[in-house]
């Protein structure tokens, strides 16, 4: 008799967790920006796609035009934890999940002649 109990499927977590540690960006541009970072599913196999969809809310991070974090107080700690991912989420019985992190400058939009290629055909 084996002295560990058998595991069975039904003793599987059902609640997941994703651990990110934002160490470094960088940035062209010399504006302060904002990094908006998701979890998100696809959602759906192939033949029944559906819109993807956030798993949580966003996780903030304000960047100054410096490479700096704006809140000196989160500097090289830019951590988060994403909880409650279901069982299907993370085996992708509902399709893909996707970390996703959108960034948006705050400041002058002009554009500049040197950020574009002109094709004169």
């Amino acid at each position: 008799r084996s002295r560990h109990p058998v595991t069975s499927s039904s003793n599987r977590s059902n609640s997941y967790m994703l651990l990110l540690s934002v160490k470094n960006f960088t940035w062209k541009r010399s504006e302060d920006m904002e990094l908006f970072i998701s979890v998100y599913t696809t959602g759906g196999s192939t033949a029944e796609q559906k819109a993807p969809r956030p798993l949580c809310e966003n996780y903030v991070i304000k960047w100054t035009r410096q490479g700096m974090a704006r809140d000196i107080d989160q500097l090289n700690n830019f951590k988060v934890v994403f909880t409650d991912l279901s069982r299907d989420d993370v085996n992708g019985s509902e399709g893909r999940v996707w970390l996703v992190c959108n960034v948006i400058g705050d400041g002058n939009y002009q554009a500049l002649a040197s950020d574009f290629q002109i094709n004169k055909s």
